[in-house]
């Protein structure tokens, strides 16, 4: 799916008179949104295509210009957009690294087989990345390191884990 969009982060509230704005970045490191300078924001229920004029990374908050906003009353319309780019404008992995929105939706086994559920989310514990795989009311946590996940073929993981657990 060549058009598939990956969310990367979102814009905050509007900073100084120039049409500045905040920027929450779901990227780790943070800086890695700025990568991209050709942006898709979800702005009035639409994807729309906007290019990074320029971007300051302070203290406290990353800020960015975009193209065409030059007003804090034209930022302000769009607080809380997300940013997203194509999939394919992502960089390319090792083999046995994925991206945590390659992982959403696939479906888990065990290697021996046995249906866990769906990762239905990724959370970040600090210690390490955890899968969410969800099976009805069932929930699994499971860590996302390289000895439990075994492999990621035609959207099914498999990871050296047991139900269980």
């Amino acid at each position: 799916m060549t058009d598939k969009k990956v969310i990367l982060g979102r814009l905050g509230a509007t900073h100084g008179v120039r049409g500045w704005l905040k920027v929450q970045s779901f990227t780790q490191p943070a800086c890695n949104l700025f990568d991209h300078s050709h942006w898709l924001v979800f702005f009035e229920g639409a994807w729309q295509p906007h290019l990074v004029e320029a971007y300051q990374q302070g203290d406290k908050h990353a800020r960015v210009k975009l193209v065409g906003i030059d007003s804090p009353e034209e930022a302000r319309a769009y607080t809380l957009s997300d940013i997203a780019v194509l999939a394919t404008a992502l960089p390319a992995l090792e083999l046995s690294e994925h991206y945590w929105h390659d992982l959403i939706g696939a479906r888990v086994q065990t290697r021996s087989g046995q249906y866990l559920g769906t990762v239905s989310e990724m959370m970040e514990t600090g210690a390490n990345d955890v899968l969410v795989i969800t099976h009805g009311q069932e929930q699994h946590l499971v860590p996302y390191l390289d000895h439990v996940v075994v492999s990621l073929s035609q959207g099914v993981l498999v990871v050296d884990w047991e139900v269980d657990y």
